[in-house]
């Protein structure tokens, strides 16, 4: 209903109405204390001179609601006032604009004082400040407050005589935006955009007119707009991408773009310095400090000079590629300055010279070591000295090297402005990497991201694409030379091109192959057909398989394998990328892996594994059938032809040889509330989560079931270890003090683990389900053995519609858990009310009839009956390694069931198979720039988390929740964008449904970069609830507590294992380990350590490392605004402290436990042993305190001691 309103004074104002108004119809007369407060709107009449006309409307959703307030009013029961005036009301009738009302009863209602004081705070920064200078630089000394530092001035322009500039503080973009340009003498304006959350400092001072120093953590962005651009009078159409990314401001900043980054501004007016910092205290900015900082240009970044960097790169030719690309690390990520580097010249050649195999590393650590201590003048004396401080360099041993399916690799990430150079650090190796394993340092992993190390993300103003194909676009088609090289793009892999990155290859002679570069792998790899080449992304994605990272396992003869049929009709075939192999090989499989990773020797083994094979790639499962050594793929498995060999290699993407844990998320959460569930079934997992982790704090067993559950720590082996302690008696609490484990190390590890967990619950709801478990899903292969005429129909156990089969085993030492009932089964990402299904799961299967899936574990199986595959109807999934949820947690049942979504395909970008035409032949190379073109539009267009994002917001603001239609819209255009690397068609991101409300629920907080209380509003879905209670357990975290260490006749683990170790020893003759050998060992551990902490940070500002507790653990707890960043971080980041731990274990124990003599298990065991007591013995020391690398290579050298005593009492 519609109310007209009069009477208002003319000096009151919306928001006072509003308040007027809120307090009577959220009163108890109009609803009930536990309702949500009813959602209503005031305009108010425009007037020339006043606020306002006097007049309104008062719009209310529910027309008796409307009724009700005019007949109180009428009795006098109600009286709306406002400053001490009377308003009037009179019915308009009812309220004829849909969206209007559909907004009313759909979105919350938000307290006006929310928007008064953002309102006011805008009104408040309405401020242009006017720029005298614009600088860009370096710091010549990291600055510090009533300190003189100098400011290296490398570009600089003017804008009072000639131009315009001024300084804006945009607070509802949280940017500060410089904009350069007069619209009388120029076309285009160029705009500087500065992040609050960039800016890591803010100085300011007077030096010849008042400046200011932005110390920034990374380059600002850099924008241009036409200054006389035609306007349609359309506000949602003028105010879309009317800005473009640029690289820029002119091209003589472009020159210098790629080295400096630090901005400087000098003020027009004195006086507006004053007003700087009072906009920076309303705007919730840090507040600007005062420092004395001198402005002196010195043409550090000069042609002249970084051409003659080039001229004395070339000089190294005749030695290892590294030392030069570690030269050009320390000047593209601004170590240091061109004549700096000068005065280095000449002790780096002698390096190469006296240390040709280590001066690589060695220049690595300098750059390591540059990057983590604040910025200074670089002189030969600190270059000389950081190689004399560390004779370990000399020893060629100590260089950190890959474990086997694993690989060094450099890495170049390519930001706007920046070339930002890694490595060489450990990634997993695949098939092209392996066939050319002497020439690694011809590859490179290529990054595209913004300035701040995240993926590209425009505002709706902003057109980026443009820039992109001319900086993506640019080094994907003509490359780039670096360190000597010319490298060219070679192909990707699925997983690479989610994260933005590529492969590129700098040409090399083979012995037997002759020239080498990109064109001649990509024609060795298979043969594809003109119908996959006219489709670029298609043709890329089969091509992406030589590029999955893979380990080797075992080779397979011409005649052992063959392809069938696949079951079911297109496009939803029921054994869709899923084929069989015989039990004999995979055992063969098995074993092979296990050589490569030990500790698979406690697992079960597989019933199924991912593979990559020739043309084929998909899921493998063990079908007892199949007799001696046999592997049949399917159809659906080959993506592309290649010339059948004699023996051919099966790669192993991922063996699955234990069930996941099943976790809750925020997308889930929000559709099984929408589908029924009670909110208090997931608080009630909250509360059980967080008692667990207070528990956690002073019980082993909950402290190692935390870890195991959440994947923590698992690369130290820190539950297996804290396990084999638990069983000596020893634990993190005690009766007996003696038997307690207590050190400051071991207090940071529970402490990171469990601010970890509790992270994970706060910023995406992540809580494990009892009784529920992910699972890869297979075939029934049943429907198989009748169709081929095995067996009679009567005969073989089946599952039918409905029905599903798993069976649960944990490890060896478990017995096997057969699910039978109800079961909720679901697959992320779940956005469509029907990704969620009901099941029933059949139990053990009848022992008198033939069943495919008997001896099956750790897998799903769904049946091979129906039209429709069932692995289609959860969120579009097939069998080619999707992991499926399986929930037997009954709380968590629902009882609104809703088909599965039914989203058409959209038809895959094709080309004119005539563009890649050489006379009648197909030439395939033809395809390439076409390939580029496809990843330059994926990275403009990779909206998938930009989609679930407003998906998951749509849902919390509307009252139909994911089932309001615009959910349902953005679930198919989600469904398009995950669909998007294969068929090629981006998502048309204009047509998005916009949030009903500007601002955001309260669980984004969290996620979001510079918060202010103004965007949010309180959330009442269940979600909302999570986040605030989590948020309560989470903060404030307790600190780890500091114990001092003990010496070593009061260590609980000396005095429990050494007379075990000693009985073991006795009359062997073994020699004590020298303790110059552990220290070398140390030595290489710390070097390598100190590199993981200082290579995978989330942020570049200068001296940030991870902790040792972090790497143990696994995780970064440092806050990051894209998931996605945070995980490819921490993944590269336990990639790496794994090799190096395998690496180190491997100096402990050289062979395989069971090919070892008992006289070797106990030399290996007193090696451990010596070590283990030498650290603690240092580490108890007054010189040992907090020596970074000890506590952690204690951990392994206990790990070695475990593995070896139980080696020798098995024995």
């Amino acid at each position: 209903m519609e109310i007209g309103l009069g009477g208002i004074d003319y000096s009151a104002d919306l928001y006072e109405v509003k308040e007027c108004f809120a307090k009577i119809l959220h009163s108890d007369t109009f609803q009930r204390p536990e309702e949500q407060p009813l959602h209503f709107k005031v305009t108010l009449g425009s007037h020339e001179k006043w606020r306002h006309n006097g007049r309104g409307i008062l719009t209310v959703p529910v027309y008796k609601i409307g009724k009700d307030l005019l007949n109180f009013k009428r009795k006098g029961i109600i009286v709306p006032v406002v400053r001490s005036r009377r308003i009037w009301m009179q019915e308009l009738g009812r309220l004829k604009n849909k969206g209007i009302l559909e907004t009313l009863r759909k979105v919350p209602y938000q307290d006006p004082s929310l928007d008064r004081e953002r309102d006011d705070k805008l009104q408040r920064l309405d401020v242009s400040l006017r720029i005298d200078k614009l600088q860009f630089g370096i710091w010549l000394q990291q600055p510090l407050p009533n300190r003189q530092v100098d400011f290296a001035v490398e570009w600089e322009k003017g804008y009072t005589a000639i131009g315009n500039a001024q300084l804006r503080i945009e607070f509802d973009h949280k940017i500060i935006r410089i904009q350069v340009g007069d619209p009388y003498i120029d076309y285009e304006a160029h705009s500087l955009v500065l992040k609050f959350s960039n800016i890591q400092d803010i100085w300011v001072g007077f030096d010849f007119g008042p400046y200011i120093c932005f110390e920034l953590l990374s380059p600002a962005i850099v924008e241009s707009e036409w200054f006389n651009r035609t306007l349609t009078g359309i506000v949602a159409q003028d105010n879309r991408k009317f800005r473009k990314r640029v690289g820029a401001i002119d091209e003589s900043h472009r020159s210098v773009g790629p080295y400096v980054h630090q901005v400087r501004v000098v003020l027009y007016q004195h006086q507006d310095l004053d007003e700087f910092v009072h906009l920076c205290e309303i705007a919730d900015l840090r507040k600007p400090k005062k420092a004395h900082i001198t402005a002196d240009k010195h043409s550090f970044f000069a042609q002249k000079k970084l051409l003659q960097v080039q001229k004395e790169l070339s000089t190294l030719t005749n030695f290892p590629w590294s030392i030069a690309f570690q030269i050009e690390c320390l000047l593209h990520n601004g170590l240091i300055t061109t004549d700096e580097l000068s005065q280095l010249w000449k002790p780096i050649k002698n390096l190469a010279d006296s240390h040709r195999d280590m001066a690589g590393a060695i220049l690595r650590a300098f750059v390591q070591h540059l990057s983590s201590i604040p910025r200074n003048e670089i002189r030969v004396d600190d270059f000389l000295k950081f190689f004399r401080a560390r004779p370990e360099y000399a020893n060629a041993g100590l260089v950190s090297s890959p474990q086997e399916g694993l690989m060094a690799c450099h890495h170049v990430t390519f930001t706007p402005t920046r070339m930002i150079l890694e490595g060489p650090y450990v990634t997993n190796s695949n098939r092209v990497l392996r066939r050319y394993a002497g020439y690694r340092d011809h590859f490179m992993r290529v990054d595209f991201r913004d300035e701040d190390r995240l993926q590209y993300r425009w505002d709706r103003e902003v057109d980026g694409a443009t820039f992109l194909q001319e900086r993506v676009g640019g080094i994907l088609k003509q490359g780039f030379d670096l360190a000597g090289r010319h490298f060219q793009f070679l192909a990707y892999s699925s997983s690479a091109l989610r994260e933005h990155a590529v492969w590129f290859i700098s040409p090399f002679h083979h012995p037997d192959k002759g020239r080498v570069d990109a064109a001649s792998i990509r024609k060795e790899e298979g043969n594809f057909s003109d119908e996959q080449l006219v489709q670029p992304a298609k043709y890329a994605a089969r091509l992406a398989q030589a590029f999955t990272a893979t380990d080797p396992s075992v080779k397979i003869a011409l005649g052992q394998w063959s392809e069938i049929p696949d079951m079911g009709s297109e496009p939803y075939q029921h054994t869709d990328g899923v084929g069989t192999i015989s039990r004999k090989l995979g055992s063969m499989i098995w074993t092979e892996l296990c050589k490569v990773n030990p500790w698979f020797r406690w697992m079960v083994e597989p019933s199924a594994y991912q593979i990559r094979f020739l043309g084929y790639k998909g899921v493998v499962c063990v079908d007892d059938q199949l007799e001696g050594v046999a592997m049949r793929l399917r159809e659906s498995m080959r993506k592309f032809q290649v010339n059948k060999t004699a023996v051919a290699d099966i790669e192993i993407a991922k063996a699955f040889h234990s069930p996941g844990t099943m976790y809750l998320n925020r997308p889930l959460i929000m559709l099984l509330e929408d589908l029924g569930v009670k909110k208090e079934a997931f608080l009630d997992l909250l509360e059980k989560a967080v008692a667990d982790i207070k528990m956690a704090r002073n019980s082993s067993e909950k402290f190692v079931s935390i870890l195991k559950k959440h994947g923590l720590g698992s690369d130290f082996g820190l539950s297996a270890t804290l396990l084999k302690l638990l069983s000596y008696g020893l634990g993190l609490k005690n009766q007996d003090p003696s038997r307690m484990l207590n050190s400051s190390f071991l207090n940071e590890l529970v402490s990171c683990a469990l601010s970890s967990v509790l992270r994970d619950i706060k910023h995406r709801c992540r809580l494990p389900v009892p009784k529920s478990w992910t699972l890869v899903g297979v075939a029934d292969e049943g429907r198989a053995y009748i169709q081929q005429g095995l067996y009679k129909e009567e005969e073989v156990f089946t599952l039918q519609e409905g029905d599903i089969f798993a069976c649960i085993q944990e490890d060896q030492n478990s017995e096997p858990i057969y699910l039978r009932g109800n079961c909720n089964v679901s697959r992320s990402p779940t956005v469509h009310p029907g990704d969620v299904q009901r099941v029933f799961a059949v139990g053990k299967p009848p022992p008198d009839m033939v069943c495919a899936f008997r001896n099956l574990v750790n897998v799903v199986v769904f049946p091979s009956e129906g039209e429709r595959s069932f692995a289609s109807c959860l969120s579009g999934g097939d069998l080619d390694g999707d992991i499926y949820d399986i929930c037997q947690y009954h709380p968590l049942f629902f009882n609104s069931f809703e088909g599965p979504s039914e989203f058409p395909p959209v038809p895959k970008w094709s080309i004119d198979i005539n563009n890649l035409k050489d006379g009648t032949q197909t030439v395939q190379e033809k395809v390439i720039p076409y390939v580029c073109d496809f990843i330059v539009e994926y990275i403009n267009s990779d909206v998938l988390g930009l989609l679930s994002d407003n998906h998951l917001i749509m849902a919390d603001q509307s009252s139909e929740g994911v089932r309001d239609k615009n959910c349902i819209k953005l679930a198919k255009l989600c469904d398009q964008a995950v669909d998007y690397p294969k068929n090629g068609v981006p998502v048309d991101i204009t047509g998005i449904p916009r949030r009903l409300i500007p601002y955001k629920p309260d669980w984004k907080r969290s996620e979001d970069e510079n918060p202010h209380n103004t965007d949010y509003y309180r959330s009442e879905r269940a979600i909302g609830y999570l986040y605030r209670k989590a948020n309560e357990a989470a903060h404030p975290p307790s600190a780890a507590q500091s114990v001092k260490p003990l010496p070593l006749d009061k260590h609980p683990i000396y005095n429990v294992l050494n007379p075990i170790i000693d009985v073991q020893l006795k009359d062997t003759g073994i020699p004590e380990t020298k303790r110059d050998r552990v220290r070398t060992l140390l030595l290489r551990y710390y070097n390598e350590l100190r590199y993981i902490c200082a290579t995978h940070t989330l942020s570049d500002r200068r001296g940030t490392l991870l902790t040792e507790a972090e790497i143990v653990v696994g995780t970064i707890l440092a806050q990051c605004s894209q998931h996605r960043w945070r995980k490819e971080r921490i993944y590269r980041m336990r990639l790496h402290s794994l090799n190096l731990v395998k690496e180190i274990k491997a100096e402990f124990i050289p062979e395989k436990l069971s090919d070892m003599s008992v006289l070797q298990v106990k030399r290996s065991l007193e090696f451990g042993w010596t070590a283990w007591k030498m650290i603690n013995e240092t580490l108890a020391s007054p010189e040992g305190k907090n020596i970074f690398g000890m506590n952690s290579f204690s951990l392994i050298a206990l790990g070695v001691v475990f593995d070896c005593l139980e080696h020798l009492r098995a024995q």
